[in-house]
């Protein structure tokens, strides 16, 4: 079976078709888990349990803080984050 050019085209264009979608799909999914973020956040905010919800994070950020790569970095950078609110909170109350 002999290919054509007009037949390898044809393939070229499925498969940038098909990682254009999954790209897409996948990007979607990622600002719709943002915007979820932010919804929970302010509904937590609002509800006045920012600080009890912050109590519950922190044990979870530090055990994510010890993994390594994109996660890990991200962890450790909420666990500081919330180490300082801490001592904020503690600052304030003094």
């Amino acid at each position: 079976m002999e290919t054509t050019l007009a037949s390898q085209a044809d393939d070229l264009h499925t498969i940038v078709t098909f990682l254009l979608v999954r790209g897409l799909i996948i990007a979607a999914v990622v600002v719709g888990l943002i915007a979820l973020l932010i919804i929970v956040f302010l509904l937590v905010r609002r509800a006045g349990r920012l600080r009890k919800a912050k109590q519950m994070v922190r044990p979870i950020a530090r055990a994510m803080g010890r993994r390594t790569g994109a996660v890990g970095a991200v962890s450790r950078y909420a666990d500081r984050y919330l180490d300082e609110d801490a001592r904020d909170a503690r600052d304030r109350r003094r």
